[in-house]
C-alpha cells in the first residue's frame, strides 16, 4: 500500500513538472492578439533603437538586427515577461518579418511612433482591436513597470532604472 501512495506522488510530481507552465515560468499557453501586438511594438522599437536614423538605415543592418530582435535579452524591458514576449516575437515575425524589414526600410520622415502604428495597425494588423492607450497608461509614463526582487523601479523613457530608485508594493 505504501509503495503504491508513493508511486502515484511521483507520478503527480512528475505530471507537474513537466507542464509547460510549471517547466517556464512566464510562459503562456497560448499567445494572444495583445501578446502579438505588443512584440510587433517591441520589434519596431529594437530594430529603431539598433539601426539608427532612418535615413542612414540599410537593408543589411535591418536583417542582421532582426534575426537577433527575439533574443530574451531584448525582451526584459516590455510589457509582459521576457518568455512570454520571446515566443509573441518569434511567432509574430514568422508571418511578418518581410513586412516589417520592408517598412522599417521606408520610414522617411515619420516619426518612430508613426513607424510603429503603421508597422502595427495597418500593415501586419497585429494591434488592431488593442486599446492602445489603456496599454500604455498601464505601463506609466517610462512606457514599461520593470520590477527587481518585487520592487517596482523608476524608469526611464528608454527602460533604463532611473538612480536605483524604487516604489514600494
Amino acid at each position: 500500500f505504501e509503495m503504491a501512495k508513493f508511486t502515484s506522488c511521483t507520478l503527480l510530481l512528475c505530471a507537474f513538472l513537466l507542464t509547460p507552465s510549471a517547466a517556464q515560468p512566464g510562459m503562456p499557453k497560448k499567445v494572444g492578439k495583445e501578446h502579438l501586438c505588443s512584440a510587433c511594438r517591441a520589434v519596431v522599437d529594437i530594430l529603431v533603437k539598433k539601426t539608427g536614423p532612418a535615413k542612414r538605415r540599410k537593408e543589411s543592418m535591418v536583417v542582421e538586427e532582426l534575426d537577433g530582435a527575439c533574443d530574451f535579452d531584448n525582451m526584459r524591458i516590455y510589457e509582459f515577461p521576457p518568455p512570454t514576449m520571446q515566443k509573441a516575437c518569434t511567432e509574430f515575425l514568422s508571418e511578418h518579418e518581410d513586412a516589417v524589414e520592408t517598412h522599417m526600410l521606408k520610414q522617411g520622415t515619420m516619426s518612430d511612433v508613426e513607424l510603429a502604428d503603421k508597422i502595427c495597425l495597418q500593415v501586419t494588423k497585429s494591434c488592431k482591436g488593442i486599446d492602445l492607450k489603456a496599454e500604455e497608461a498601464k505601463q506609466g509614463s517610462g512606457g514599461q513597470t520593470v520590477y527587481m526582487d518585487d520592487k517596482k523601479m523608476k524608469v526611464d523613457k528608454e527602460g533604463k532604472i532611473v538612480n536605483g530608485d524604487q516604489e514600494e508594493l
